[in-house]
Order: C-alpha cells, then sequence, then structure tokens
C-alpha cells in the first residue's frame, strides 16, 4: 500500500525529480516501521522510479531539479489522508492487535504483569506511537490499564473477578442470543454444529485451538450479532479474558477428553436450529452457571507459570 501511494505520487509528479525520500521520513508520514517502507522503496526502485543514495534514502527519478529531503510533513501533504489512514488501519487494527489481545487476555490468569511500551514496539516492529494505540485498545476492553506512574499493567484475574464477569454473562448472553436470534443463518449454525459434533467423536483429548473456535463460534458468531451495540460492548469484554483461557489451560494434563462445553454447545446450537429459541437462551443460560463453577475451581490448580511471556511482558 505504501509502495502504490508513492508510485502514484512519483507519476503524478506530485514527487518531482530530484526529491530525496529517506525512508525515516516515511515511516513517520504513516506511523509505521521502517520494515515495510524498506520493501516499498524497493519495489519502486525495480520499477525505475527511484534509485538507492548511500545513507540519504533514495533519490526520486526523472528530470532532475534541486535535490532536497522530503519531510514528514511534504509528504502527509503529498499522500492522501485516505492512503495514509488505511495504512496505519490495515497495520496495527487488522493484524497486530488482535493478536496481541488474544497473547496478554491469556496471560491475566497467571499473575500480575507489566506491559513495557518500547518492547512492545520492537516485538511488533512498530513506532511507539502505535505502541501506545495499541494499549490503549487494551484498556478499552479492560485487558490493561495505566496506572499513576503512567506504566501500564495487566492482572491478575481473581477468582472473584471471573465469578463477577459470569455473573454478567449469565443476565445478559441470553437477551442477546434471544436479539441475534433471526440475524445468524440456518447454514451458519450447520457449520458451527458439524464442528461441535466432529469434537465429540474424536477419539483423543479436544485441541486448545478447537476449544477456542468453539467458543468463538456460540459466544462471538451467535450472542455477539445481538443489534445492541452497548450489549456487545459489554459482552466482548466479558468474554475476552475468559475465553481466551482455553488456549492456556489447554495444556493441563488433566483436563477431561471431552470437555462438558461440547455437550452444552451442541444443545444450545440444535435448539437454535429448531428455532427454539427460548429453549437455546434457557440452556445458554445453564452452560454459563456450569462454567463459572468449573472456572472458579479451575482456578485453584493454576500454576504459577505456564511457558515464557513475551518479551514486552515483564512479572511484577
Amino acid at each position: 500500500m505504501v509502495a502504490e501511494a508513492l508510485q502514484a505520487a512519483v507519476r503524478s509528479g506530485a514527487i518531482s525529480g530530484g526529491a530525496i525520500l529517506r525512508p525515516s521520513a516515511i515511516a513517520e508520514a504513516f506511523e509505521i516501521s521502517r520494515v515495510p517502507v524498506l520493501r516499498a522503496l524497493a519495489t519502486l526502485e525495480q520499477s525505475g522510479l527511484v534509485a538507492r543514495r548511500s545513507l540519504r534514502g533514495f533519490v526520486v527519478a526523472g528530470p532532475i531539479g534541486a535535490e532536497h529531503n522530503l519531510s514528514k510533513a511534504e509528504i502527509q501533504d503529498i499522500v492522501p489522508h485516505a492512503m495514509q489512514d488505511a495504512v496505519r488501519f490495515r497495520t496495527w487494527r487488522n493484524r497486530i492487535y488482535p493478536d496481541l489481545e488474544r497473547e496478554v487476555a491469556g496471560r491475566l490468569l497467571f499473575g500480575h504483569f507489566q506491559i513495557k511500551t518500547q518492547a512492545l514496539a520492537q516485538h511488533y516492529r512498530v513506532s511507539r506511537t502505535v505502541a501506545n494505540e495499541l494499549l490503549v485498545g487494551l484498556e478499552r476492553v479492560g485487558i490493561v490499564r495505566r496506572e499513576s506512574n503512567a506504566r501500564w499493567y495487566a492482572g491478575p484475574l481473581t477468582r472473584d473477578h471471573i465469578v463477577e464477569l459470569f455473573e454478567l454473562r449469565i443476565l445478559l448472553e441470553p437477551a442477546a442470543l434471544l436479539q441475534a436470534a433471526t440475524v445468524v443463518t440456518l447454514p451458519e449454525l450447520s457449520v458451527m454444529q458439524q464442528r461441535v459434533v466432529d469434537a465429540l467423536q474424536q477419539k483423543r483429548a479436544c485441541p486448545p485451538p478447537l476449544l477456542h473456535q468453539l467458543e468463538i463460534d456460540l459466544h462471538h458468531g451467535v450472542v455477539l450479532r445481538c443489534a445492541n451495540s452497548q450489549l456487545r460492548d459489554v459482552l466482548y469484554r466479558c468474554q475476552l479474558p475468559l475465553i481466551t483461557s482455553h488456549l492456556a489451560f489447554g495444556i493441563e494434563q488433566d483436563r477431561p477428553e471431552v470437555p462438558p462445553m461440547l455437550y452444552a454447545h451442541a444443545e444450545i446450537l440444535a435448539a437454535m436450529l429448531d428455532r427454539d429459541f427460548a429453549n437455546a437462551a434457557s440452556a445458554l443460560a445453564e452452560h454459563l452457571r456450569q462454567s463459572r463453577l468449573e472456572a472458579s475451581a479451575r482456578i485453584l490448580r493454576v500454576p504459577s507459570h505456564i511457558g515464557r511471556p513475551p518479551s514486552y511482558m515483564q512479572r511484577v
């Protein structure tokens, strides 16, 4: 996308011959790291639109005027704002943020962590500005918090907090399911149901990624399809740390080969396919009550440490 934006500007004459494109200025203009910028400039070089200059960046080919370095502000004026926004949005919102959200949420059970902004930026090869935007996004869904010392922290997820999250889900998810009932199509429900049936027929323990997918199917693919946007936001905040726990607890040795949740999901989805929405909502409420009991007992078995946290998370 950066290459396309720069190519369009060079070919239209908005960036004239002799202009020097410095990777650092382009990265600042798009608010991304230098890695994709260098790849974009290499693409322009292969097309003959720019030539590499040692230490000074890339000079634009064509009728040569007075050489000058394009500043961040000049690049932002030349490249359409829509293109700049699209690059920023794609870079961290679509690619980085979902991965970061799952990683941090999945660690909440295992202690209290500080999130290092500079280390986060280095991990994802983005600027500190983007790293802070990512953390603000996590703050909005309640995964991290910024304390008075201006540092970011996550966890721990306590037993009392888990119980409170489930209490909200028990109250709200059945109502959300009833709202979403006519929105989710029969083919969609059939695919979800088939995944549950396949999992029940397996002769080995259900792998953590599959458990996670089954949770996403029901609680996101159905429940979060409700029309009330405020209800969706509240439920997503409640679900996130609990659903991601399946990925963490998946490596426990004492988990059952057939988790009880599979039978509950099969019952709920079968009722949805039969268009018996009242029974589906009732079964969902019972499923969440049982899950609350299981989660409350399970947190007592949480080991002090599972795996090594990413470089940007430091145990406090």
